[in-house]
């Protein structure tokens, strides 16, 4: 489920800038088996959330409307281990989670 929060800042004609807050729960579950010397190792992770907090600029000119985000990002995963899956010889997508949370920065151009 993502909800998205805008509001704008400052405007002047075709131009403005705005704060944009979009907030992401959930998401699949991903799982992955490989094959090696001869054992399965399985892995799965989910997205628990995402948060991307930032300021946008935009231009609205007739056909065109492109803008500039800088933004931050805060995302949380838990994931299971091969070595988690395999000793405990249960569903990868059940039990023993690790919790794995990132923060990461961009720029978003778009024309």
């Amino acid at each position: 489920m993502l909800v998205d929060g805008s509001k704008n800042i400052f405007g002047f004609g075709p131009a403005s800038i705005g704060v944009d807050v979009p907030l992401a729960f959930g998401g699949p579950t991903n799982a992955q088996l490989s094959l090696a010397n001869g054992a399965v190792a399985a892995s799965a992770n989910h997205l628990q959330f995402a948060f991307t907090p930032g300021l946008k600029a935009r231009v609205g000119v007739p056909l065109l409307s492109p803008w500039v985000s800088f933004r931050g990002e805060v995302r949380s995963y838990v994931f299971r281990t091969p070595s988690q899956v395999m000793a405990s010889r249960i569903d990868p997508f059940k039990g023993n989670w690790r919790s794995d949370l990132l923060f990461l920065a961009g720029v978003g151009v778009r024309f």
